[in-house]
C-alpha cells in the first residue's frame, strides 16, 4: 500500500495559462482528499520546476507557494528540455507514486483520485476492493497489480479516434506510475536531440515503461490536452489537415533519437535481465505483449513472440539501415511484420512485401 504522490509540472514561457494549470491540479488533490478514506494518512505535494522562461511564468509559480499543499520550485539555470525539467522535479520529490503534468494542461477532478486508488489496490490483501465509484459510474480493480496507470484524454478538437488512441499512449500528462518505475528506466531522455525535435521524449518514456512494466488503462477521461498555436498538438492536426509531411531535417533528428531508443531498450534488457535472472522469458513475452498494447495492434494468436530472441540475435545488424528491402512469404496477421517495422525497418526508405494466400483463413482481408 502506498501513502505518497508527487506531481511534477515542467513549466517553460507559459506565464498566460500556468495558474489555471496549477489551480486544475489542486482541484484535483482536494477531490482526492474529500472521496478517499482516511485522508489524514496520505501526504500530497507539488513540484513546480521552471525551465529558464524568459516571461513570467516563474511570478505566477511563487504566487502558490504555501497556499494550500507543499508547493516546491525548483529553476533550471538555463533551458534544458521537458525531459530533463520532469528528471530534476522527480529528483526532488518524495512521493511514492508520481503524476506529471505540463505548465499549459489541465487535471480533471477525479485524476488524481482515479489513478491513485488503482495503483493502491494490492489484489493479494484482504482488504482489496474490487471496484470504486466515480460519480455513477463504476471502475473495476485488476485482479493483477499494475505498475502504472493510463487513463482517457479529453481533446476539444475533432480528431480520428485512431489518432487520439496514439496520443492517449505516448502523453504523460495522463500517465502515473510508481517511482521504482521511473528510477529503472532513469527517468526521461536527456540526450540533445529531443529539444531539437521539439518533444518525442514522451514517447521513448512510454516505450521503456512499456517494454518493462505493467501500465493498465482506464477509459474514463481524467485529464484535457489543449491546443495552442505551435505546440506538439497543434502541429499534428495542421500536418493532419493539410498533409503536409515532416521536413527532412527533423526525420533525421527522428531518426537518431530511435537509434538512441533502441541502444537504451538494450541496455535496459540487460539491466532488467540482471535483476531478474529467473524470469527472462516470460519477461521477453510480457514485454512484447505491452508493446503490441501500447502500439494498438489487435491479434488472435501469437505463433511469433518465442522466436523474438532468434530473431534479434540474426537481423540485429540490419536494424535502422536504410534502404532495406524485405519479403516475407507467410504472414497470417502480420506479428512478424510489425516486429521488423517497429525494429528493424525503422527507416522510411525501408520497405517489407508480404506474400500470404490466406487459403485456409475464414477472413481475406488481413493484410
Amino acid at each position: 500500500m502506498v501513502s505518497s504522490f508527487s506531481v511534477i509540472i515542467s513549466a517553460y514561457n507559459c506565464e498566460k495559462v500556468v495558474s489555471k494549470t496549477i489551480e486544475s491540479i489542486i482541484e484535483s488533490i482536494d477531490y482526492f482528499y474529500a472521496n478517499c478514506d482516511r485522508p489524514e494518512e496520505f501526504k500530497s505535494e507539488i513540484i513546480a520546476v521552471n525551465d529558464c522562461s524568459t516571461d513570467n511564468t516563474l511570478y505566477f509559480l511563487s504566487r502558490f507557494v504555501g497556499v494550500k499543499y507543499p508547493f516546491k520550485i525548483i529553476n533550471n539555470p538555463q533551458g534544458r528540455g521537458a525531459g530533463a525539467t520532469r528528471n530534476t522535479g522527480v529528483k526532488n520529490s518524495r512521493g511514492e507514486i508520481l503524476f506529471f503534468c505540463d505548465g499549459d494542461d489541465l487535471y480533471l477532478p477525479e485524476h488524481i483520485y482515479v489513478c491513485f486508488m488503482v495503483l493502491n489496490n494490492d489484489p493479494n490483501s484482504s482488504n482489496a476492493n474490487g471496484s470504486f465509484k466515480i460519480g455513477d459510474l463504476k471502475i473495476k480493480l485488476q485482479e493483477n497489480r499494475l505498475d502504472g496507470i493510463r487513463t482517457g484524454v479529453k481533446i476539444k478538437d475533432r480528431i480520428d479516434p485512431n489518432w487520439k488512441l496514439a496520443i492517449e499512449n505516448s502523453l504523460t500528462i495522463n500517465l502515473c506510475l510508481r517511482r521504482e518505475c521511473h528510477e529503472f528506466i532513469e527517468g526521461y531522455p536527456e540526450a540533445l536531440v529531443y529539444k531539437q525535435i521539439g518533444g518525442c521524449e514522451d514517447c521513448a518514456y512510454q516505450r521503456y515503461l512499456s517494454r518493462f512494466f505493467k501500465i493498465g488503462k482506464i477509459s474514463i477521461e481524467t485529464v484535457e490536452y489543449i491546443r495552442y498555436s505551435g505546440n506538439s498538438l497543434d502541429r499534428q492536426i495542421v500536418r493532419a489537415e493539410t498533409g503536409e509531411g515532416m521536413p527532412e531535417e527533423e526525420k533525421v533528428l527522428h531518426d537518431r533519437a530511435t537509434k538512441l531508443e533502441q541502444e537504451k531498450i538494450v541496455y535496459l534488457r540487460e539491466k532488467y535481465n540482471k535483476r531478474y535472472p529467473q524470469s527472462q522469458k516470460s519477461d521477453l513475452k510480457r514485454e512484447y505483449e505491452a508493446h503490441c498494447q501500447l502500439k494498438g495492434y489487435q491479434f488472435t494468436q501469437d505463433w511469433f513472440s518465442i522466436n523474438i530472441p532468434l530473431w534479434q540475435q540474426v537481423l540485429q545488424q540490419f536494424a535502422n539501415r536504410p534502404g532495406l528491402k524485405f519479403l516475407e512469404i507467410g504472414s497470417w496477421e502480420g506479428r512478424s511484420t510489425c516486429w521488423l517495422l517497429d525494429n528493424i525497418l525503422t527507416q522510411e526508405s525501408s520497405r517489407i512485401t508480404c506474400i500470404d494466400t490466406f487459403e485456409e483463413s475464414q477472413r481475406t482481408d488481413r493484410i
